[in-house]
């Protein structure tokens, strides 16, 4: 490499390529232009850029707009975000046939629609519950006979009994021996 083809600062070079000095100072860290500049001194000296060839046509103040495609059409394999969408969709592909299709049929099989979906919800709801009843499990709990829970009370007692020490025993013997109570004048 010849050290007179690195003739441009920093701050030129920024400028020969449109954009700021700060921006060449994060590309440089990135790993960008690592073959275009050198340091001599403490300064970094650039390449001048190649130019543009001619058939291009690049003008850095005007950034070109791109169209955002729009997915049109996949309404029976769509990723709906939830279930309301979905169903909103096929309202509005419901009005469509509508249109093409007189009012009155549209109506009979909206109709024949509900009733089938009606008794599929019902046989549906007979298998559960027949699934529940053959499934019952005893997870403990309440004892429940014919006449309702049983009701079993114990009285309460503490976990460690407690140790008799020598003024229970004093208050014991003092209850049996009832000269004990007696005034005393």
């Amino acid at each position: 490499m010849n050290d007179s083809q690195f003739r441009l600062t920093r701050s030129a070079f920024a400028k020969s390529i449109s954009k700021t000095i700060g921006s060449v100072k994060q590309a440089m860290r990135r790993g960008n232009y690592r073959d275009q500049y050198v340091v001599c001194n403490g300064q970094y000296f650039f390449r001048p850029q190649e130019a543009l060839r001619e058939n291009q046509d690049y003008n850095p103040g005007t950034p070109t707009i791109t169209k955002r495609k729009i997915n049109r059409g996949n309404h029976e394999k769509a990723h709906y975000p939830n279930e309301a969408f979905r169903q909103h969709n096929e309202l509005k592909k419901l009005i469509s046939l509508q249109k093409k299709v007189s009012p009155e049929v549209a109506n009979e099989y909206v109709i024949g629609f509900d009733q089938w979906k009606e008794e599929h919800n019902k046989k549906i709801q007979r298998q559960v519950q027949k699934s529940m009843s053959l499934n019952v499990k005893n997870y403990g709990g309440f004892i429940k006979n014919s006449s309702g829970y049983i009701d079993i009370q114990t009285p309460w007692r503490p976990l460690e009994p407690k140790v008799e020490d020598e003024y229970d025993r004093a208050m014991k013997e003092a209850e049996d021996d009832p000269s004990f109570w007696k005034k005393y004048y």
